[in-house]
């Protein structure tokens, strides 16, 4: 269990991602979110297993989170 890869999760997701907003295209948007997370975290010096012992498989558990908001036309 990773308290730093937790909070850092936490962190980017409610700096980087608008809940409110709808997506039509939520895995290709997942997709690039994780790729942005990775960065940022690299970045951070949070290591990816950090992050993913928390969450999951960081892409699928971003596109969990945006499951929600993804319009339906």
């Amino acid at each position: 269990m990773s308290a730093r890869g937790l909070e850092f999760i936490r962190h980017w997701t409610e700096n980087n991602i608008d809940l409110n907003l709808r997506f039509r295209a939520g895995e290709v948007r997942a997709r690039v979110l994780a790729a942005a997370c990775r960065l940022d975290a690299r970045a951070a010096l949070v290591g990816l297993q950090e992050i993913e012992d928390e969450v999951g498989e960081l892409e699928e558990a971003i596109a969990r989170l945006l499951e929600t908001r993804v319009q339906v036309f």
